[in-house]
């Protein structure tokens, strides 16, 4: 999620003048979808704001009556939300049954978009029990036998043209108002990596299609995920000199930009295999391309689990 990040430092000066966006922004769409023709629920709903660092900056609470109403949360329009924000929501809705007992459903979805590049990217949300889920499908490749707690698979990733900037997945590309940063070019994929520090799931009950089980009263663990991200070419050739191995702390996140990785040749295409071990992860797929600003060519995916669902 984002709010005015990676501007430059004129088009922050002229954002924070007339409060027209700039750089990369970020909205969150909801709706109360009915689960049955006769009645529905009222969905009471809050986002609780994270920078990348796991820092708790608030909440924004709100609800969606019954009927399908949909809202939308446009961070721009935060006020205690700082420019140049990079971090993470985590939506938690309760609903309220009619007279009927018939509940609704929140469905929540988070769009991106660059006005200045013609750029937009989009993902829902990704659910508690999902994440949690530590069962590995059958014929999988194994996750929790080997000790790990999550294992995704991302079937593209993509590089362009090295960077000479060096920073940390966990800094920003440019520091807001310096103007300064990654002058990247061509299609790159990045993969941002997120540690919602959900507690441990418990198979108590399963409906096939909807979830693997249910979500127990433990309290989260605190505790950070140490991660490693394996990268595979087009034919199959592992880069073992390429592996990422970064600590994420609890309800922080980090982005694995493959420009900083200068192990990772150019012009790279593969796949990324992402493992955490400590506590679960969650993670989407960014693919942008650079070369390309008067039209829209971007787009973002979810990563798939051991376990063959989808985030």
């Amino acid at each position: 999620m984002f709010k005015n990040y990676n501007c430059s430092a004129a088009d922050l000066a002229a954002t924070q003048a007339n409060g027209t966006p700039c750089g990369w922004n970020s909205g969150i769409a909801l709706t109360n979808a009915q689960t049955n023709l006769i009645g529905s629920g009222t969905v009471a709903w809050t986002v609780a704001l994270y920078d990348r660092g796991g820092q708790f900056l608030g909440n924004y609470s709100a609800t969606i009556s019954a009927g399908n109403q949909f809202r939308t949360l446009y961070l721009p329009s935060v006020p205690w939300l700082p420019d140049g924000f990079s971090g993470t929501a985590i939506v938690n809705g309760q609903t309220n049954g009619d007279v009927f007992g018939i509940f609704g459903s929140l469905m929540v979805t988070a769009h991106s978009v660059n006005y200045g590049r013609n750029q937009a990217i989009a993902t829902n949300a990704i659910t508690s029990t999902t994440v949690a889920d530590r069962t590995d499908d059958v014929g999988a490749l194994p996750c929790t036998s080997n000790g790990f707690a999550s294992c995704l698979f991302f079937t593209k990733f993509a590089k362009g043209a090295n960077s000479t900037n060096s920073r940390s997945p966990f800094e920003t590309s440019s520091t807001p108002g310096s103007g300064t940063g990654i002058v990247a070019s061509g299609e790159n994929v990045g993969i941002r990596i997120f540690n919602p520090d959900v507690p441990t799931q418990e198979a108590v009950i399963s409906i096939p299609g909807l979830t693997p089980g249910a979500i127990t009263g433990i309290p989260a663990s605190g505790n950070p995920a140490s991660v490693t991200v394996q990268y595979t070419d087009d034919a199959g050739l592992a880069w073992p000199t390429a592996t990422d191995i970064i600590v994420v702390p609890s309800l922080g996140t980090a982005t694995l930009f493959p420009l900083d990785n200068f192990n990772i040749p150019q012009l790279f295409s593969g796949t990324a295999y992402v493992q955490s071990t400590g506590n679960f992860i969650t993670a989407v797929a960014n693919d942008v391309n650079y070369s390309i600003t008067d039209h829209d060519v971007s787009g973002a995916y979810l990563g798939q689990y051991s376990n063959r669902h989808l985030q």
